[in-house]
C-alpha cells in the first residue's frame, strides 16, 4: 500500500542539504497519484535552501502537465533529475519504461533547462558506442554506476574491461 508518511514530508531537515525523491522507490511510477508526487514537491518548496534531486525510471511523468506546472518547476536551479539507464539493451529485468522513453524524456527535461544525471546501476552487458551515444544525447552533469549488489539475482554484467572502457569514454563529456 502506498502511504505518504506527512510527518516526514514536513520535518526540518536542515539547509543546504538535497532532498532525494524516489532512492528507494519510484516516486513517480505511473500508480503513484499526482497529488502525492505534488506534496513531494511541496516539501522541497518549503526548504527554499535545499536542492531537490528527483530520480525515477519513469522520468516522462515528470513531464506531466500538471506537474510542470508546480511551483517548483520554475525554481530550475534547485531541481536535478536523475534516471537510470541499466544499459543500451533491453533486458526486460524491471517494469520501467523502456530505455529509449527514458533517454527521450531526460533529454527533453534539460532542453528546458533543468540539469540532469544519469546512474547506470545496476549495469547490465551493453553496445559500448550505442549506450555512449545514449548518454552523450542527454548531456548529463554526472553518470554514476555501480554493479548488482543483490547476488541473489542473476544479471548480465559487462566485464571489468567493458566498464572501464565506458568509464573512460564518459569521462571525456561528462562527470563520473
Amino acid at each position: 500500500i502506498l502511504h505518504l508518511d506527512f510527518k516526514e514530508l514536513y520535518a526540518n531537515h536542515g539547509s543546504e542539504n538535497s532532498f532525494m525523491m524516489g532512492s528507494n522507490t519510484d516516486t513517480h511510477a505511473a500508480s503513484v497519484p499526482t497529488e502525492f508526487i505534488k506534496c513531494m514537491y511541496d516539501k522541497c518548496l518549503i526548504h527554499k535552501d535545499n536542492n531537490c534531486r528527483i530520480q525515477s525510471k519513469n522520468p516522462r511523468r515528470c513531464l506531466e502537465e500538471e506537474l510542470m506546472q508546480h511551483p517548483l518547476m520554475q525554481e530550475k536551479d534547485r531541481i536535478t533529475f536523475v534516471t537510470t539507464i541499466e544499459s543500451n539493451r533491453e533486458h526486460h529485468v524491471s517494469k520501467a519504461p523502456c530505455i529509449q522513453e527514458r533517454v527521450k524524456a531526460m533529454t527533453r527535461l534539460r532542453e528546458l533547462g533543468y540539469r540532469v544525471a544519469v546512474t547506470i546501476e545496476p549495469i547490465m552487458q551493453f553496445d559500448n558506442d550505442e549506450l555512449v551515444s545514449m548518454i552523450r544525447e542527454i548531456q548529463p552533469s554526472q553518470v554514476n554506476i555501480g554493479c548488482n549488489s543483490n547476488r541473489t539475482i542473476t544479471l548480465p554484467e559487462p566485464t571489468s574491461e567493458e566498464i572501464i572502457e565506458l568509464i573512460n569514454e564518459l569521462r571525456c563529456f561528462t562527470n563520473v
